[in-house]
């Protein structure tokens, strides 16, 4: 003890080298916690990487699966919607874009000049961003309809696989003296073994016969129960147990953010009844906004991504996304994006079960990146994928594809990004590695008032070739993010003959992954310790944990 002009002072502590392990934070992106008080497995942003049951996993990869779909140098704007089908005869992806429907299930399947399988009379901006659905008539024929905002409703009946405008391959289409207008029809859902339109700018639908695909359809009128008033935006359907068993709803949306969901099978019978009324505030633009997975159905809005079991339990639309809820870590950023750019079209929310994921596309804003906000259904956190140049996105043949404003189709299926057709000799060189990014939580390392000097990270991965990749600590809550790392490792020369390193390469088999790490130095100081690293892989790659040695001290008086 040291004692000066009777005043006792403790002498500072020296350092102490402290180490922890800090796990990957697979339950993804917590932008609703106080940074001061956000979980270690939780992280303040990851870019291109994904929770998963081993840590975050870096996202596929994308490779060319047609290419110059449209003719973007004229008057196209790119691939808007992708339709997939599969069943016991057919598999079937068509891509739309502003010009037409085009028959896009064959590989570099080019070129593509006139071979629309439907030309839209129209072409513009918002044509080709369209809703689509499969169905089965009485004979067994299998049909998609799709419709747009612009051109109206299509008609492709399989065992034929043309396209053509509503009631041509059908025969009759609509009959009767009161018809909608096929051209201005923009919406369609098969419910309960009924067909149901919207037309453009319409707070009513019609509605077909059972099992009927033309014929006199009727009109049912929702605007009367829109209490903040609107169009329709689209009809969906939730399957539920509402008590008495699994029932199908029929849930009405408002460009108002009304939701009615109806319970019953016949408009006019004593059994369809309105169950409720919500308003769920802005819904962004288009028919995509909604997707029903595991029972549940899920609608995109400013508030984030809502539930309808929480609407018909009476939750609150203020307490919609608390802890339980999807979106409860990430609705600030939606409400955000929805903000800039709910008026642009390119917004769908679906499921990939492949995947495993949720995926909610976002629309291109001016000067910005391309953004999905992705959902690992098992571990339930979100991650933010940037840089996947996707327009619109659907499942086929147990693969995720998407169409982009270049014209292209591609698959999602590989370690590297943007793969191309036209250079398939070289797998190993063709295609772009992929860039990834993350901050952790920050954390006092359970001593609040002490100054840390980190000394060393160390990051470890299992892969099947070596990531390269900076770790540098973050101190007191400056979020930043690092440059972007590019470049591979020269020793990294993984299955490669003639190229690798003999006693020094790693020969893996298909598959094979292998641990991968390395030291970096710290520096700074701070009371509250994060760790940000930004790397690049053209491999299979799964972050695990950082190992951190940090100095430890105190200052005078405490």
């Amino acid at each position: 003890m040291a004692v000066h002009n009777g005043v006792n002072y403790n002498r500072a502590k020296g350092a102490e080298h402290t180490s922890t392990t800090i796990p990957a934070p697979n339950k993804g992106i917590d932008a609703r916690s106080n940074l001061a008080s956000m979980a270690m497995d939780s992280c303040v942003y990851s870019y291109n990487v994904v929770s998963s049951e081993e840590g975050l996993k870096v996202r596929p990869g994308y490779r060319e699966w047609n290419i110059d779909v449209e003719n973007v140098d004229t008057e196209g704007l790119g691939i808007t919607t992708l339709i997939s089908y599969t069943s016991a005869t057919y598999s079937k992806l068509y891509a739309v874009s502003n010009e037409g429907i085009f028959d896009a299930a064959t590989f570099d399947d080019g070129p593509w000049v006139g071979e629309a399988l439907a030309t839209f009379s129209t072409v513009n901006a918002s044509a080709g961003h369209g809703v689509w659905v499969p169905y089965i008539d009485q004979s067994g024929e299998e049909w998609i309809f799709y419709a747009d905002s612009v051109n109206g409703l299509y008609e492709c009946k399989l065992s034929a696989g043309t396209w053509n405008t509503y009631g041509t391959d059908g025969g009759t289409g609509f009959t009767g003296g009161t018809v909608p207008t096929v051209g201005n029809i923009n919406f369609i859902v098969h419910h309960k073994q009924r067909l149901w339109f919207i037309e453009e700018d319409a707070a009513k639908a019609w509605y077909l016969g059972v099992d009927a695909i033309s014929g006199a359809p009727s009109q049912f009128y929702f605007g009367g129960k829109f209490r903040k008033g609107g169009d329709l935006v689209g009809l969906y359907n939730w399957s539920v147990d509402g008590g008495n068993g699994i029932d199908d709803f029929l849930v009405a949306i408002s460009t108002g953010g009304d939701v009615l969901p109806y319970r019953g099978s016949d408009p006019t019978q004593p059994d369809w009844e309105n169950k409720a009324a919500f308003n769920i505030g802005q819904v962004p633009l288009g028919g995509r906004i909604a997707a029903e997975y595991a029972g549940e159905l899920y609608i995109l809005s400013s508030y984030g991504i809502i539930a309808m079991s929480d609407l018909l339990r009476g939750v609150q639309i203020k307490d919609i996304n608390q802890p339980g809820s999807l979106s409860f870590k990430i609705a600030r950023l939606l409400r955000g994006e929805i903000r800039s750019k709910g008026d642009l079209r390119g917004w769908q929310i679906g499921f990939i079960p492949s995947l495993g994921t949720l995926v909610v596309n976002t629309p291109l804003g001016a000067g910005g990146n391309y953004i999905q906000y992705v959902m690992n259904l098992g571990v339930g956190g979100w991650g933010v994928w940037r840089g996947v140049p996707m327009v619109c996105f659907t499942e086929w043949e147990r693969g995720l594809f998407f169409g982009s404003a270049t014209g292209n189709i591609y698959a999602m299926d590989r370690d590297k990004d943007n793969i191309t057709i036209t250079d398939p000799a070289l797998p190993d060189i063709n295609g772009e590695d992929i860039d990834f990014s993350i901050l952790t939580a920050f954390s006092t390392l359970n001593q609040p008032a002490h100054q840390k000097q980190v000394q060393f990270i160390r990051p470890d991965f299992i892969a099947s070739g070596q990531p390269v990749f900076e770790v540098k600590p973050v101190y007191d809550y400056a979020i930043s993010e690092l440059m972007e790392v590019t470049g591979s490792d020269p020793d990294n020369n993984v299955d490669v003959w003639d190229t690798g390193t003999w006693d020094t390469t790693l020969w893996a088999s298909a598959g094979e992954n292998f641990a991968f790490n390395t030291v970096f130095g710290g520096g700074g100081m701070g009371r509250n310790v994060a760790v940000a690293m930004r790397g690049s892989t053209g491999w299979s790659t799964t972050f695990v944990s950082f190992d951190v040695v940090y100095s430890e001290g105190r200052s005078f008086g405490l």
